[in-house]
């Protein structure tokens, strides 16, 4: 399961959500109409096997470091809308199966959360979390998001945002917060949620490498046994520009959100599925690769169904079961959000929202995350529940 902080959505969420929109557009920027073009990156997940791409790595890193390499698919789940709690009864099994499958976990939360004044670390919930993952026999993954899509942005002890400064003070908190993650194992730490930096007028994208590179290197000094990347959002790594370059070479593995949707939040052609995660492959350069969030909705505003995610799921899984370098994936999501979740997160916006993007856009935004689940609200289950569970406890 993963666990996250939630965040009352501001205004300031709307230009971040329009640039995860260009973001993703870039996805199928590369692609003709007809598909006959070369791909940009899709929006699948991944898990461990062997890869085809002809790519040379540039500088592979030991298997040890990113989970190691076997013969099953590393699969977790996400779940960040509550249920209803007449519907408890009927969920809670349906986890319990679903958490039993799955091999890995992942814990997010946000740097403000964990340091909320410059020195004073709380680490006792990431704790809590982590003990809870383990627990469960999973190995964690854990996000402690500087900046995030959702709204998180940089603690405000840090002042005016200069790279450095701000990559030395993430660098003490992760150096604090070592006995925590060595004491559960964490395989990965990423550093940021889709940082918004494809948009202008948010965060520079050079000055965001910097960032990354000074928090890379660090920990490689620190502790090498740490691995350490941030998240992109799904088209980002494929932006034609040196800083992207800058962040791609300096992380431990690449860590991505994916989905089966393109720009306008329709779900894409089956046929292009295999050849998304080919693209990220050959671009990640030798490096493991970690799909962060990996999910495709069931709505028919998506231009979606049952049936048509379960199709999705089915070649996805297949065809990343047999790339190693592919080492996990995180379904988003195991529960349809509820219209309480959707309001809490972005209710505030949705006017804004509207006005920015359109409000047919909005409501396919609407109808992704209430239709991602593998679980619907009420408990019953999807046809692609139980193919998870054949994969990933296979």
């Amino acid at each position: 399961m993963t666990t996250k902080h939630r965040l009352v959505a501001s205004a300031s969420i709307v230009p971040r959500i329009a640039a995860a929109v260009a973001a993703t557009a870039l996805l199928s920027g590369a692609c003709s109409s007809d598909g006959d073009a070369e791909l940009a990156a899709s929006t699948l997940p991944s898990t461990n096997a062997s890869t085809s791409a002809s790519t040379a790595p540039a500088e592979a890193l030991p298997s040890s470091r990113v989970l190691t390499p076997d013969a099953t698919t590393h699969l977790g789940l996400t779940w960040f809308s509550p249920p209803a709690p007449d519907s408890l009864a009927a969920i809670g099994p349906r986890w319990s199966e679903a958490e039993a499958a799955s091999s890995v976990g992942r814990v997010l939360v946000d740097w403000i959360d964990v340091e909320p004044e410059k020195g004073s670390y709380r680490f006792d919930e990431l704790d809590e979390a982590l003990g809870d993952i383990v627990d469960a026999g999973l190995a964690p993954m854990v996000t402690i998001a500087a900046v995030d899509v959702s709204g998180t942005e940089f603690p405000a002890w840090l002042g005016e945002f200069e790279p450095v400064a701000a990559g030395d003070a993430y660098v003490a908190m992760l150096e604090a917060a070592l006995p925590t993650l060595r004491a559960h194992d964490v395989w990965l730490v990423s550093i940021a949620n889709e940082p918004p930096f494809a948009d202008d007028e948010e965060l520079d994208r050079g000055d965001f490498a910097t960032l990354v590179e000074r928090v890379t290197a660090a920990m490689d000094e620190l502790a090498p046994d740490v691995p350490v990347t941030f998240t992109f959002a799904g088209g980002d790594p494929f932006i034609d520009d040196p800083a992207i370059d800058r962040m791609r070479t300096a992380v431990d593995a690449l860590s991505v959100n994916h989905y089966c949707l393109d720009e306008g939040l329709v779900i894409r052609p089956l046929a292009q599925a295999t050849e998304q995660i080919d693209r990220y492959v050959e671009i990640a350069d030798g490096r493991p690769i970690v799909f962060h969030e990996f999910g495709c909705p069931a709505g028919a505003l998506n231009g979606s169904s049952d049936e048509d995610q379960l199709a999705w799921f089915e070649v996805a899984l297949e065809h990343i079961s047999s790339i190693e370098q592919i080492r996990a994936a995180f379904v988003f999501e195991f529960l349809d959000w509820s219209e309480e979740t959707f309001e809490l997160d972005y209710g505030a916006v949705t006017e804004l929202l509207e006005s920015e993007v359109g409000g047919d856009f909005v409501e396919r935004f609407r109808s992704w995350l209430l239709t991602s689940g593998l679980v619907r609200g009420d408990g019953t289950t999807r046809p692609a529940f139980d193919h998870y569970l054949a994969v990933a406890g296979g």
